[in-house]
């Protein structure tokens, strides 16, 4: 993976255009026109992009199942991967203005 401060920035993009097409039903062609997403979606690799998802979701379920082992409780082991991923990523809570752009 990247630099922590660009892997949160994808995660974060990624995060809203998921939202953007689960809770309002846009497509990925209507959402690569829309302004906030316009420009993720003409630099995007997506052959890096989806190289960078599968690692990460290696090295998640590789932590997992090592906490596992070692006797950690289901929500122990959920509760440790988060603050993990929060420090690792530099995570802050989103501004009060996000999602509030319009198309």
């Amino acid at each position: 993976m990247g630099p922590p401060r660009e892997t949160s920035a994808l995660l974060r993009t990624l995060y809203d255009v998921r939202s953007k097409v689960v809770h309002e039903g846009l497509s990925l062609a209507e959402m690569a026109q829309h302004r906030k997403y316009r420009r993720f979606f003409s630099k995007t690799d997506y052959t890096l992009l989806i190289a960078a998802a599968q690692s990460l979701v290696r090295e998640v379920l590789q932590a997992f199942l090592v906490a596992m082992a070692s006797g950690m409780s289901v929500n122990a082991v959920l509760h440790q991967l988060e603050e993990n991923l929060l420090q690792r990523l530099e995570w802050s809570p989103p501004t009060s203005d996000v999602g509030k752009e319009s198309m």
